[in-house]
């Protein structure tokens, strides 16, 4: 086996890592939720910014919220959820930032490829 076969091997190698590290990371993307990045202590600590009064009484509006009405607490808070769009969470952004690079990673591997598929016809 002579060197451009050998590094051809190489190359098919990591492009083959590279893809299985891209499907991984599309896998990530498209399953992530965002319930596990905003919890429902969260939101209650977003609502608590505000007060409400009950009997005369101030209460934090997160915990009032939470406590008086759980069912309604829960499905406000699953609404929200839903409004929320995943690029505002770093942790996606960090996977479409690995995305990139490791579409950038196969991009330049599978350039590499073609030049050795020139190489080795010129040879």
């Amino acid at each position: 086996m002579n060197k451009i076969e050998a590094r051809y091997k190489e190359v098919e190698a990591e492009l083959e890592e590279l893809k299985r590290d891209l499907e991984d990371v599309e896998s990530q993307l498209d399953n992530f939720d965002v319930s596990e990045h905003f919890s429902e202590e969260d939101y209650e600590d977003m609502l608590n910014d505000e007060g409400v009064q009950i009997c005369g009484y101030r209460y934090l509006a997160g915990l009032a919220f939470r406590k008086v009405d759980y069912t309604r607490f829960r499905e406000d808070y699953n609404n929200y959820l839903d409004s929320l769009d995943p690029e505002e969470f770093s942790e996606y952004l960090d996977l479409l930032g690995d995305k990139a690079y490791l579409e950038e990673d196969i991009a330049e591997l599978e350039a590499e490829l073609d030049d050795l598929d020139e190489e080795y016809e010129v040879e």
